[in-house]
């Protein structure tokens, strides 16, 4: 099956074979640094044994330089076979070495092959490299805004079942715990969030897409998610290789892969919305209640392909429209550094945003924003092409909106003591209302 990616600012220096995208993971740059890769796996509290690498390598080695001289000595006999002066033993000889030679390369071939795929699959577990200027424990950058509190408060359980805004119980009898039917007025603020928060990123030159809800197990592993094992968050098609995606980022991220893109086409930016699957496995305990952990949800996503060097620039970018948004919402937020053990797979920097959540009286993460470097790049073969050839981009990833966490927070937020709730001022031409009210109110 052949792909040819049709995004008109991607070149294809020929079809690409989408099942022949392996990951390019730079084994002599991670041999090179092994104990600050150690340490960074460590840091990043991985379960990872990284002490086979150095055998390995020193086994692949030694079994390329092998076969180096076995492929020279059958050169020696091709060349003796063009000799006219051969008797017929001599060249009987000859082609009895050959086929001995051949065999003998063709196993340490098999034995090459096998050692490297023992090296990547160690190699393609470890984590990308830590930026050195993340804090070795979370940081509080800013808090904008003021926290609500009082006796009136009420949680965002409360508020909806009053407003009749969502419903919980049959969600859980149709499909299950943690789904949700989103109504009335609730259902109109999603769509309100979505159309309006995809408008406010687009405004900095990101192109807006619609995302599909699958994506191939390979794509996803490319972008540092397992799709499989006791503790994935990934919900896999069984009897297919295809999974449900947990953000937009991984559909986006496949969107550009084996892809070759113009230096002067980037930074390369999309906004995606998708519907979001995650099993949300071990997630327990009332904080994770209502609208606040789900197993589907909507969210809209920011994606930049970068140039290596202005990636750092791009990350700034995306943190600044999320404070934009947050603040154009009138929630009370603060943006967190985060630490090594707080970064995903993929993530080398990482900056999450977290609203005051007035009913659950604690800060809860609404966003982040993280720079990806080349690892995602690496894994999906997305390059740039520059003035000395192609090399490896740098994406980024970043939430606009994620849109169940947001109405908890719009709606813990704004409420008023007689159990209303005040429509951001944002959102209220796309409502329709300016207030959301108990349906005998109305």
């Amino acid at each position: 099956m052949l792909r040819r990616c049709t995004h008109p600012l991607i070149c294809h220096a020929q079809q690409v074979r989408w099942f022949n995208i392996k990951p390019q993971i730079d084994l002599k740059h991670i041999l090179q640094r092994l104990p600050e890769v150690a340490k960074n796996v460590a840091a990043r509290n991985i379960d990872l044994d990284l002490s086979p690498l150095a055998a390995l390598h020193q086994q692949h080695a030694a079994v390329v330089n092998a076969a180096n001289d076995v492929r020279q000595q059958r050169n020696q006999v091709a060349a003796q076979m063009k000799s006219k002066d051969l008797s017929p033993d001599d060249r009987a000889s000859l082609v009895a070495q050959g086929r001995e030679l051949k065999a003998e390369l063709s196993t340490l071939d098999e034995e090459r092959t096998e050692l490297w795929d023992k090296l990547s699959e160690i190699a393609v577990q470890i984590p990308n490299f830590t930026d050195p200027t993340a804090p070795d424990e979370e940081q509080v950058v800013e808090i904008v805004g003021d926290q609500l509190e009082g006796p009136h408060v009420q949680g965002h359980e409360a508020l909806a079942a009053s407003l009749g805004l969502a419903d919980f119980e049959a969600a859980s009898r149709v499909v299950g715990s943690k789904f949700v039917y989103l109504r009335g007025a609730a259902a109109m603020l999603e769509l309100a969030l979505q159309h309006w928060a995809v408008q406010q990123v687009s405004k900095h030159g990101f192109e807006p897409i619609i995302t599909p809800d699958l994506a191939r197990s390979s794509v996803v592993e490319g972008c540092g998610f397992a799709p499989r094992g006791e503790h994935t968050q990934v919900y896999h098609i069984e009897g297919s290789d295809l999974c449900l995606v947990g953000t937009a980022e991984i559909a986006l991220a496949g969107l550009v892969s084996g892809g070759v893109i113009e230096q002067d086409a980037l930074p390369l930016k999309m906004v995606g919305l998708s519907h979001c699957f995650r099993t949300e496995a071990g997630a327990a305990g009332a904080a994770e209640r209502g609208l606040y952990r789900l197993h589907q949800f909507t969210k809209v996503e920011m994606f930049v392909v970068s140039e290596p060097h202005k990636s750092s620039d791009a990350l700034e970018e995306i943190v600044e429209i999320q404070r934009s948004i947050l603040q154009q919402l009138g929630l009370c937020f603060r943006v967190l550094d985060m630490p090594p053990h707080e970064l995903g797979a993929s993530a080398s920097r990482k900056f999450d945003m977290e609203a005051w959540m007035p009913g659950r009286a604690c800060w809860g993460e609404v966003s982040s924003a993280s720079n990806c470097t080349d690892y995602q790049a690496r894994r999906l073969g997305i390059k740039m092409k520059g003035p000395g050839g192609n090399m490896f981009a740098h994406t980024l990833n970043g939430t606009a909106v994620a849109i169940p966490r947001l109405i908890l927070s719009i709606l813990e937020t704004h409420q008023n003591p007689d159990g209303s709730v005040e429509v951001p001022e944002v959102l209220q031409p796309l409502m329709g209302i300016t207030r959301i009210e108990a349906p005998h109110k109305k």
